[in-house]
């Protein structure tokens, strides 16, 4: 409860707080000062802004060279098709499809292994085409000499019959198959491309 009594020209103001009384004279209550406004110093707002650019640029540059090695590469040395297929072949041969009797598999990658040698060599789509296509299209072909068309021919037929006619061969027939492919590779290696 508030109560208020004038008396000789000075505000007294009562105000009764829990069981206590408490005194006040008005003039010493004052309304609350608006904000203060502050100066703005364009000059520190520039100079701030600016490092924080500068910093953020350093940053990203220094990511950037992080993430591009400055080992310049070296040019990649191309293997000629023969080459590669002759690497491909021994890998084959090093490994243990044979031994495990994996003979499906082995005949599957050796024949690729020609076809990929085929079409890099002599740019026909070898691997694209059935065996059937591919031995038509070759007989008409005067990349290959009549002995080679006929080791091909062979060659991808033996192949086909281990794929897909599940003749199981012995080791020593698939022997003779790298055998026949590594002939073909080092004979076609120095016909005209």
């Amino acid at each position: 409860m508030m109560v208020s009594r004038i008396s000789r020209a000075v505000l007294l103001q009562i105000v009764i707080v829990s069981g206590g009384v408490a005194i006040a004279l008005a003039e010493e209550l004052k309304d609350i000062k608006g904000p203060l406004k502050l100066p703005i110093n364009w000059t520190i707002i520039i100079i701030a802004l600016s490092a924080v650019v500068l910093i953020a640029g350093i940053i990203v540059f220094l990511f950037i060279r992080k993430r591009k090695p400055m080992i310049k590469t070296v040019p990649e040395i191309r293997k000629t098709s023969w080459e590669v297929a002759l690497n491909r072949i021994e890998l084959l041969e090093r490994g243990s499809w044979l031994s495990r009797g994996e003979f499906k598999m082995f005949y599957f990658e050796l024949s690729d292994i020609v076809r990929q040698y085929i079409e890099n060599r002599f740019s026909i789509k070898a691997p694209e085409m059935t065996t059937e296509e591919f031995l038509i299209f070759i007989k008409t072909s005067s990349q290959l000499n009549e002995v080679q068309k006929d080791i091909l021919k062979e060659f991808l037929t033996s192949c086909d019959m281990v794929k897909f006619a599940k003749h199981t061969p012995q080791e020593s027939e698939a022997k003779g198959s790298i055998a026949i492919a590594l002939r073909l590779v080092n004979e076609t290696k120095g016909n005209n491309a």
